[in-house]
Formats: C-alpha cells, sequence, structure tokens
C-alpha cells in the first residue's frame, strides 16, 4: 500500500470566524510558538553502574531547561478519520503527516488502515468535532497531555456547542470520569465513532496530536491542568510510591525486586499506591498532597501537574530505557521543570528479555538499587523536612 502525505503546515485550512476562537494571523490556525522553560528547582542524578555513560548522561539531561513544543491547530474541512488508528485523509487520498506518526510506530506503512480502503464502512459527521486521540492515548501521560490538555485549551467552544470531542473505540474506559472532573458531559459534548472511518465536515485538529505537547509542553498548559484541584482536597499521605504491577500496561516494564522495594518504602513511612486502581480524583488528591512520589519512569507521571510546586519525584528509570523511545528519557525532567517540582533521577540496572510480547516496544526489567533509592529519599526529605 502507497499513499501521499502533507502536513497540517501545507494544508489550507478555512479559518473559523474571529469571533469564535483566537487565530493568529495565519490562516486557519492557532498557534502556541516555543519558548525556552527555565528550570528553577532542584535537579539529580543517582547512578551505581556504568550504563548510562556520562557523556550520555550529559547528552540527554545536561540542559536542565526545555524548548516547548510547537503547536498548532486547525480547522480543517472534508477529512475522514480511521477509527482504529486516528490517522486523517483528505478528499484527494492523501494523509496528514502529524496523524501518522503514532500510527506507523504500531503499523507501519498503515496496511491496516480501513481509511484507506473502499470497503470500509463510513459514518457522516455534520458537526464540527476536535479530534485529538491518536492510537497511543490509552497510555495515561499521552491521554493527559496530548489529548486532555488541547481540550481544555478548547473548552469555551466545547461547552457553548460550537464543536464535540471525536470519540473513538479504543477510548479507554476510565477516559469519561476524567473528562467529567475537567467539565465535559459525554452525552452532549462528544460524538462516537462507530463505523470504520468517520467522514467530518469540519476538524479542529491539533499538532500536538503526534505528541510532541506530551514530551515538551506548552507552557500555557499549566493553569488548564491546575483546574481539577479547584474542587479535590490533597490527601494526608506526604511520601508516596506509584505501583503498576498488577495493571496492564501500554508498555510492557517491570521492577524485578519490586517487594524488596515496596518494604523498604514502607518501612520508613512511604504509602504504597496503584494509580490504575483509583479514580481520578483520588489519583489528583494523592499527587497534591504528596511531598515525595516514588515511581518508576512511566504513565503515571502524567498526574504530576497535580503535584505542589516544590515537591519532590523520584524516578526510577531502567538503563534500557535510554534511547528506546529518544527524546522521551527527558519527559519526567520536562514535566518537573514545567510544574516546578525538584527531581532525583535513580538509574536501575536493566535488561530486555528474549521472550516476545504483544506490548508497545520491548519489555524492559529493571533492579532497584536500594542503596541508591536511599540516598535519593534521604535527599529529598532533606529538602522536604530540614532540620
Amino acid at each position: 500500500m502507497s499513499y501521499s502525505s502533507i502536513s497540517v503546515d501545507e494544508w489550507a485550512g478555512q479559518p473559523l470566524t474571529r469571533d469564535e476562537v483566537f487565530w493568529t494571523s495565519k490562516l486557519g490556525h492557532y498557534s502556541f510558538v516555543p519558548r525556552q522553560v527555565q528550570r528553577s528547582t532542584p535537579f539529580d542524578t543517582f547512578q551505581s553502574t556504568d550504563e548510562p555513560s556520562p557523556s550520555e548522561v550529559l547528552r540527554i539531561f545536561g540542559d536542565r531547561n526545555y524548548l516547548s513544543a510547537d503547536v498548532k491547530f486547525a480547522r480543517i474541512s472534508n477529512l475522514s478519520i480511521d477509527d482504529q488508528l486516528s490517522v486523517c485523509v483528505d478528499k484527494a487520498g492523501r494523509v496528514l503527516k502529524e496523524t501518522a506518526s503514532i500510527a506507523e510506530a504500531i503499523d507501519p506503512g498503515l496496511q491496516t488502515a480501513r481509511v484507506l480502503s473502499l470497503q470500509a464502512s463510513r459514518q457522516i459527521v455534520e458537526e464540527p468535532v476536535i479530534h485529538c486521540f491518536h492510537r497511543a492515548s490509552p497510555a495515561y501521560g499521552h491521554f493527559i497531555f496530548d489529548c486532555l490538555a488541547p481540550l481544555l485549551i478548547w473548552r469555551d467552544v466545547i461547552l457553548s456547542g460550537r464543536a464535540k470531542i471525536l470519540l473513538p473505540s479504543f477510548f479507554p474506559a476510565w477516559g469519561p470520569r476524567i473528562l467529567a472532573a475537567a467539565g465535559f458531559d459525554i452525552k452532549s459534548h462528544v460524538e462516537i465513532i462507530k463505523k470504520d472511518v468517520a467522514v467530518c465536515r469540519e476538524v479542529i485538529l491539533s499538532t500536538a496530536i503526534d505528541s510532541r505537547n506530551c514530551f515538551r509542553p506548552v507552557p500555557e498548559v499549566r493553569p488548564l491542568l491546575a483546574r481539577p484541584l479547584q474542587a479535590i482536597r490533597p490527601s494526608s499521605e506526604k511520601m508516596i510510591y506509584l505501583t503498576r504491577r498488577n495493571q496492564v500496561t501500554y508498555s510492557d516494564r517491570t521492577i524485578a525486586n519490586e517487594d524488596e522495594v515496596v518494604r523498604a518504602l514502607t518501612r520508613i513511612g512511604f504509602a504504597i499506591v496503584e494509580p490504575g486502581n483509583l479514580a481520578f480524583e483520588d489519583q489528583v488528591s494523592l499527587l497534591h498532597g504528596a511531598d515525595i512520589i516514588v515511581a518508576a519512569h512511566g504513565s503515571a507521571y502524567g498526574n504530576l501537574p497535580f503535584a505542589r510546586p516544590g515537591s519532590t519525584l523520584i524516578d526510577l528509570m531502567a538503563t534500557k530505557y535510554i534511547n528506546y523511545y529518544p527524546g522521551s528519557e527527558r519527559w519526567a525532567l520536562n514535566l518537573s521543570t514545567l510544574f516546578q517540582l525538584n527531581y532525583f533521577l535513580v538509574f536501575c540496572q536493566s535488561h530486555t528479555p528474549e521472550a516476545p510480547t504483544k506490548r508497545a516496544g520491548k519489555p524492559i526489567v529493571s533492579t532497584v538499587d536500594l542503596d541508591l533509592l536511599t540516598r535519593a529519599v534521604d535527599a529529598a526529605m532533606a529538602f522536604q523536612y530540614p532540620a
């Protein structure tokens, strides 16, 4: 299968009227200009192995600041959207590049894309919709930054009935609770794709659909993501460990000695929490109340917008995660920079088993050095509870 592709910038989008949305002078676009986000809180690394090398650590983490993503929005007419892969195709059969980047990581060449097949069932959508749920959006961190954040930017447009949220069939079961906490009503504010392809007359599309805002979030989302805090009381738990060992995760990464980690942290007063078993409001409450958060590098960090500035994140990062998804290693560093958290990075010796996996990416099994973890916790306590 072959196809041509274009980018949102190459598309001649049709603008909404100026009193409906905040458009720049560029036809059909609303843009966030990339800018430096400056780090103002402590960052330190803890390492007991030669992997990654000092030069690699310096290359990836040497700059404590980051350049926010170039995020644009465009109103585009007459797009067909694949329900399973979320790719968008125009009337000429061209794929919008931004909508294909994650899909192609899952399905190279888009071989299973029904939107490119004449035999696919099609659903006509007459009302304007906002399309933001890419194929990796069931991963919690992507959901928060690639999907929820753009929706919050367009919250007034959605609540006033000028556009609906387009939901694919793979929309996660926990998603409606989060949308509700953000003020959206599933019955009146969404359009659900019920066939292979949704043929949409008007689509508001964000370039964040390629996940750029997840890894380099624009500063404008910070006050928007703080909205759920207005109605949720912080938890009394001051030190928490976020585990996902009993969860079906989007990527296959585990900690071999997690029982030992749990025992060690429990002895010094940590609460052991499985975010995947909690309602969204309870997750927000826990993060907002905590002084110290320990977790393996992953989607649980999607809740970091709800942590209090000045609290400390201890990131347990598998050494094999370096260059696993190039650029994603900095995710927690960038998030803690934007949300003003102390960030302690603990490298954990790891390996990739030969056994195949049905999940995204290669499996990674890591082992936490308990002495190193204790040093990081002691350092965090010195910041949070000075003598």
